[in-house]
């Protein structure tokens, strides 16, 4: 037993960063503390090889069960004996929401025991899962159809979670059995509680536990350890797999940076979570390879790989098709393609109403708020900027733009529809008619997403304030540079925010 715990504590290497005061909420390791028999082993034992200064015990009051409401005191109770601090963590109430309560159980636990490794500079976090558990899921994962990754099991050590620097998860248990478990707690006199309803066959972990268990080893001598046996195989195998995957994600990456991206596109790419890539060298694969390399794709993202029909979908939207875009909606983000450039983006959508047209006055400041998002003023030489003087108290109109309205990007440089536009610069379509135009008494100004329409000659037309132009930063500015420049910008969230939150970079195709 403590042979197994100093063996994974000490592939964590040392940081330093943790304090060994003793101190409340300080701590270099971090144990989820139930109060059964398994935890209650583990922290004994890990008070023995690690000392009870570098422990804290967490105890997370789930709330599901009145027998629960004595844990928390005897969880404190127990750590106390051993020197060790114990937090008690009570969950909101279940909101279970489509998933199981299970499901949902496990996830605040592992949420919050991330905030707690958090706030006390945990380098891991224990927990007491041991080989019987790990037969028990692996048997479970097979009976629900899991895949390779699946039934490699629960690994022995992982990160906590996709955040960077995140703490480790360790499991220093898994390669000992309940017996052995047991046999520890009774030779060291261990108090521990028991949790009732690990004895009811609702739950299908219990009746694996409690029937098929039994039964398969009656069966089949040994079933136990050769579930783990294969678990060991198959993990080897997932991680071969995921090679193979990185490598085709490197691919797809690398093929993104050598591809000439139109400017537009460039910057949804660069906004979105994760980067970009271009499918083009995942085409040449078979086709289980392109799903793995979407499953690769996927974790690299922090996404869990969908059901194997949502990523077959995927596979066609995103890798096979021919059309010019495909998307794909998961839980929590859109995986989107634009000829061959593939990205993901949160789950957001556009305003169901756009508010346009609207109309708005400057008065001198950088920014004019608007229902839907705010117009940017900035100070600028260039060809398509207005006269402060003949800006300010003038009516600005937000609205739409036809697609064959024609638009000037640069000083001199070809007139083109803003259908063409659109299309030159890698703006998707499901996007277009909601990036407005800026006009001025009916004469336009720029195009969101876009940038500023440059009139064949300059305007003289424009009327001028009566008023003087009430000092202010944006003012002073536009003195000195000879004008201003008005753009349309999207808030942060909109999935038009990338494409009009900052002007194009000077260069690009026009």
């Amino acid at each position: 037993m403590l042979a197994a715990v100093a063996q994974c504590l000490s592939a964590v290497p040392e940081t330093g960063a943790v304090p060994s005061s003793g101190a409340p909420g300080s701590a270099r390791w971090l144990l989820a503390f139930s109060g059964g028999l398994d935890s209650t082993v583990l922290l004994h034992a890990l008070v023995r090889v690690a000392g009870p200064r570098a422990v804290l015990a967490v105890h997370v009051r789930h709330g599901l069960q009145a027998a629960g409401d004595a844990w928390p005191q005897h969880c404190v109770a127990q750590a106390a004996l051993l020197g060790v601090p114990c937090a008690v963590v009570s969950l909101p109430p279940a909101q279970v929401q489509g998933q199981g309560l299970e499901a949902w159980a496990r996830r605040e636990r592992y949420r919050v025991l991330a905030a707690q490794a958090a706030q006390s500079g945990a380098q891991a976090v224990l927990t007491a899962h041991h080989a019987d558990d790990q037969a028990e899921t692996v048997l479970l994962r097979l009976a629900r159809g899991a895949g390779v990754r699946g039934l490699a099991g629960m690994p022995a050590r992982r990160p906590l979670s996709d955040e960077a620097g995140a703490p480790l998860l360790l499991r220093p248990l898994l390669g000992l059995t309940r017996a052995q478990v047991a046999d520890y707690a009774q030779r060291h006199v261990l108090q521990w509680v028991e949790d009732p309803s690990n004895a009811n066959l609702h739950h299908a972990r219990n009746r694996v536990r409690l029937e098929v268990m039994p039964a398969l080893s009656q069966a089949v001598p040994g079933a136990p350890a050769n579930l783990l046996r294969a678990a060991g195989h198959l993990a080897e195998a997932r991680q071969v797999l995921d090679e193979i995957a990185d490598a085709d994600l490197a691919a797809a990456r690398a093929a993104l940076v050598s591809a000439e991206v139109p400017v537009a596109l460039r910057r949804l790419l660069a906004a979105s979570v994760g980067g970009g890539l271009h499918r083009g060298p995942w085409r040449a694969l078979s086709p289980a390879r392109q799903r793995l390399a979407l499953r690769g794709w996927l974790e690299a993202i922090g996404q869990a790989p969908p059901p194997l029909s949502v990523l077959s979908e995927a596979q066609r939207q995103l890798i096979q098709a021919h059309a010019a875009s495909g998307e794909v909606a998961l839980a929590e983000v859109t995986l989107r393609r634009l000829r061959d450039w593939l990205w993901a983006e949160p789950r957001t959508s556009l305003p169901q109403h756009l508010p346009w047209p609207m109309q708005a006055v400057w008065q001198g400041e950088a920014f004019i708020a608007l229902p839907d998002g705010c117009l940017r003023v900035s100070p600028s030489r260039s060809a398509a900027a207005i006269p402060a003087e003949a800006l300010h108290g003038q009516a600005i109109q937000v609205q739409a733009v036809a697609a064959s309205a024609r638009l000037r990007l640069r000083p001199g440089g070809m007139s083109r529809s803003l259908k063409h536009w659109h299309q030159a610069m890698g703006v998707p379509v499901w996007l277009r008619a909601a990036l407005p135009g800026v006009f001025l008494n009916g004469r336009l100004l720029s195009v969101a997403g876009l940038g500023d329409h440059h009139p064949r000659a300059a305007a003289s037309a424009v009327p001028v304030g009566h008023e003087t132009p009430t000092p202010g930063a944006v003012n002073e500015l536009a003195a000195h540079h000879g004008g201003v420049l008005l753009r349309w910008e999207a808030p942060p969230g909109d999935p038009r925010h990338a494409l009009c939150a900052e002007p194009p970079p000077e260069g690009h195709p026009v």
